[in-house]
């Protein structure tokens, strides 16, 4: 019968030293967690704005910083370069296009300034733009038939 009371305390102590345990540790967080109070200011008050600025300064200047770093790099690989007897890397420089003809509309007006007739077929009609460099920027293209019965999609 001692036993029986012994063993049924010890039961009870266990479990009432394991239920807080436990129960702490399956909550997604802790109760009590300490707050590290960060500097918040009232959004647009003057503060926030004094910080905002601030904020601005400094990514400006560090942006400053990466350019003059790049240019600094730049230089001391165009000065190896030239040490090397290497030509220094220089971008592509593309030749201006050769001048064409105007180009004509279907209707018979000129074509809209830089616009030039690509090469097409009796039956169509391909028009392209192109930059001051003479690149391709868009393409037109259009298909005239020459029976109407086929315009209004017979």
């Amino acid at each position: 019968m001692i036993r029986a009371i012994v063993l049924s305390l010890a039961l009870l102590i266990g479990i009432g030293a394991v239920i807080p345990l436990a129960t702490e540790n399956v909550e997604a967080g802790r109760k009590h967690r300490k707050y590290k109070k960060n500097k918040k200011y009232k959004k647009y008050s003057k503060a926030w704005w004094r910080q905002y600025h601030a904020r601005v300064r400094k990514r400006k200047a560090m942006a400053a910083r990466r350019r003059a770093l790049r240019l600094r790099q730049m230089r001391l690989a165009k000065v190896q370069a030239a040490q090397k007897g290497d030509k220094p890397q220089t971008a592509a420089v593309q030749k201006p296009a050769e001048s064409r003809p105007a180009a004509i509309l279907p209707s018979g007006a000129p074509a809209p300034k830089g616009w030039v007739n690509d090469q097409s077929s009796s039956s169509e009609l391909q028009f392209r733009v192109d930059d001051s460099s003479g690149a391709q920027i868009a393409s037109a293209r259009g298909d005239q038939p020459h029976d109407p019965r086929e315009r209004m999609g017979r």
